[in-house]
């Protein structure tokens, strides 16, 4: 088959460093939020329009604020 390439960094991705999110393929280290740069998994990540987040900044950033 052929090698899966990081879809951000466009480097090969051994199946040991390997996670898919939204049917893309990252090497782990390269799966980071793009506002802090922590290293995201798979249960603690959200996205919006291809940029990843965890899960606090993805709250502050985008969440609707009510006006009372």
């Amino acid at each position: 088959p052929p090698a899966s390439l990081c879809k951000l960094c466009n480097k090969r991705v051994y199946e040991m460093e390997k996670i898919t999110a939204d049917q893309l393929v990252f090497h782990k280290s390269c799966f980071k939020c793009t506002h802090c740069s922590r290293v995201l998994s798979l249960g603690n990540y959200s996205a919006i329009r291809g940029q990843y987040y965890c899960k606090p900044h993805f709250i502050s950033l985008f969440k609707v604020k009510g006006h009372y």
